[in-house]
């Protein structure tokens, strides 16, 4: 039965097969974005095939759908064919920025599972939901990044928070010059800088002397490090960079970030405009590592004081007092360099040297598991003129409680079978068609979208395997080459050696 444009109302149709598309032999990623599925797909897999050979889940079979739920995640997993250990899958990843249809579905999904999967679930003698799409069927488990999104309004618009930026980008770009610069180029640096005399001696005296004494008897900064550099060189080099990137105009000046919008225009790397000779030299080409230095430890800044306010986790950082073991910074900041990616959120326009907030370095990040991401963005009420600007905490955790649905698969292919006819036969290329509407009993909305390309719009869309014996999960787009020869040679290594025996026999023969 096919529904005439989404309408109650069906006629007889041809059969319809389970797949609409030949096959998939490789990932489909749309998104930068597309990589919060990929990563999770193998530990998903693998505790659904876990739980399908307990016996905990219905089986899975071609023609039955499955929906996973982490967050604002939705996963469709439907099956496809069957082979002798378990079932082939194709798994749909749903986009992360829902529009309203959407977030109404997404609400509805959440309701749905929560009352029977949820941990605050309430036991009631009736199932006010009996009539739904969806049925809920247990919980699984997977290795995920979780994504938390908070608008930065009343944290670092704080007076408080706005005046530790200074002391801190101070100190954090005493350790970038340290460990990322020579010797040699920071004493070229500080024989070419523009700063007047006059200038850099009303900021001498921010220059944290016990904390660069530190840092030069470190044991851990490398061949990059201080040891052997002029101390009056490095000195210049970093008075300097912080007098172009603070703005500071005059001696009597004092640095001060700005507002919210001016603080994340310095975190994406822009320079105020003054002085303007520091800041031509600044960016000049042969700064470049310099120019570096100053935008990550801008970035590593705003980091450690937005945790400073939210969570109170750096104590005494901003005026290194004795107390504070300087051991503990260094860690802290090597900690920020290498288990995360902090950068301008890969949506937002960014300047021509920000290598690190392309969306190729996000998905490269992505790919090698980094730990943690921090990104900023920021978005411009079109009506007041006003910007809102909001951080992005993406963090790996092993073990992400993910719940688990079935959908009726007739329902899903009867809505696939309108959207080819409205589409394709009726081109119907109207964005807002009553079929695309939210519908919160069939979850219209989602199935349309989780059609595939190009009639669908998903995010993410890959082929795998689902074990129902347990067997180690593989897909055949990321699986080694030569694992399913592996494979099939453990299977059959009776047969391999009958029949290499077999040849041996036969060699005298066949060579007389």
């Amino acid at each position: 039965m096919m529904p005439v444009l989404g309408l109650p109302i069906f006629w007889i149709a041809f059969p319809r097969p389970i797949r609409s598309w030949p096959g998939l032999e490789c990932h489909y990623l749309s998104h930068p974005d597309s990589r919060l599925y990929s990563t999770m797909a193998p530990s998903l897999l693998a505790s659904l095939s876990k739980s399908l050979a307990l016996g905990r889940l219905p089986r899975l079979r071609p023609g039955s759908i499955f929906l996973a739920r982490l967050e604002s995640r939705l996963l469709l997993i439907r099956g496809v064919e069957m082979y002798f250990e378990g079932c082939g899958v194709i798994i749909t990843g749903m986009e992360l920025e829902p529009t309203s249809c959407h977030a109404l579905e997404g609400a509805e999904v959440d309701s749905v599972l929560e009352a029977a999967l949820g941990r605050d679930k309430e036991w009631t003698w009736l199932n006010h939901k009996w009539l739904h799409t969806l049925q809920p069927t247990g919980v699984i488990h997977a290795q995920a990044y979780t994504d938390a999104r908070n608008v930065m309004t009343g944290i670092l618009d704080n007076p408080e928070n706005i005046r530790l930026i200074p002391p801190v980008f101070m100190k954090i770009l005493v350790w970038a010059v340290s460990t990322q610069i020579g010797a040699d180029e920071i004493e070229r640096h500080a024989s070419t800088t523009p700063i007047n005399r006059d200038l850099l001696q009303s900021c001498w005296r921010r220059f944290p002397v016990r904390w660069y004494e530190y840092l030069r008897g470190a044991p851990n900064l490398g061949t990059m490090g201080v040891t052997g550099v002029n101390d009056q060189a490095m000195m210049i080099v970093v008075v300097a960079c912080y007098i172009i990137v603070m703005g500071i105009g005059t001696p009597n000046s004092e640095a001060h970030p700005g507002d919210l919008p001016n603080i994340f225009r310095s975190f994406r790397g822009e320079l105020p405009s003054l002085p303007p000779e520091g800041r031509a030299w600044l960016l000049s080409s042969p700064r470049q590592s310099l120019r570096t230095a100053c935008l990550l430890s801008y970035r590593y800044a705003v980091k450690l004081v937005y945790e400073q306010a939210v969570g109170g986790e750096i104590e005494g950082f901003p005026e290194l007092e004795v107390d504070v073991p300087f051991t503990s910074i260094e860690e802290l900041l090597t900690s920020y360099r290498d288990e995360w990616h902090i950068c301008v959120d890969p949506s937002q326009p960014r300047l021509p040297f920000d290598h690190f907030s392309t969306p190729a370095a996000w998905q490269a990040a992505l790919d090698r598991r980094a730990p943690n991401f921090f990104a900023l963005s920021e978005k411009t009420d079109a009506a007041t003129g006003q910007s809102t600007v909001s951080v992005r905490l993406l963090r790996m955790k092993n073990d992400c409680e993910v719940w688990l649905g079935r959908i009726n698969g007739e329902a899903v292919r009867g809505i696939w079978a309108n959207v080819v006819m409205e589409l394709l036969y009726l081109t119907n290329d109207d964005d807002e068609r009553y079929s695309i509407q939210a519908h919160q009993i069939l979850l219209r909305n989602l199935i349309v979208q989780s059609s595939d390309p190009p009639l669908g719009y998903p995010l993410y869309v890959a082929p795998a395997r689902v074990s129902h014996a347990m067997i180690e999960y593989s897909t055949p787009s990321v699986r080694p080459k030569g694992a399913a020869d592996a494979r099939s040679k453990r299977l059959f290594r009776p047969f391999h050696r009958i029949q290499s025996r077999r040849q041996v026999d036969l060699e005298p023969d066949e060579e007389m």
